[in-house]
């Protein structure tokens, strides 16, 4: 799991609050460094390279999505699904059956990784 630019997020950093407190903090959606805005862009790159293997996995998605699927049913739900598409449509399974009426938009994208075989 990455680390965002909200503002829990650098409260957890700073030792403020705890790191599951975010998920319902009330400043949740307060962010501090955004894409598309004007002036200077300031990625956040790692120092280390990230190792991908065959069979990882990534999600990428808003707030309108995580808030209301656990971690932990994202990992059982990529175990049961046969790839990223199917994995998607069970994490908006549950999803769905969670938001009221007035739900805040949503958006994901999900990557496996294939694995490669030698001719």
């Amino acid at each position: 799991q990455t680390k965002d630019h909200s503002v829990p997020q650098a409260m957890a950093a700073a030792g403020d609050i705890r790191e599951e407190d975010i998920r319902f903090h009330e400043d949740r959606n307060r962010l501090l460094r955004t894409l598309g805005k004007e002036g200077d862009l300031r990625p956040t790159i790692l120092e280390a390279p990230t190792q991908i293997e065959p069979g990882d996995a990534f999600l990428l998605c808003t707030d309108g999505f995580w808030e209301y699927v656990f971690e932990s049913e994202m990992e059982a739900d990529l175990g049961a699904a046969h790839g990223p598409e199917q994995w998607l449509e069970k994490m908006e399974d549950r999803l769905m059956a969670r938001v009221g009426k007035g739900h805040d938009n949503y958006s994901a994208l999900g990557i496996r990784i294939a694995s490669t075989k030698a001719s």
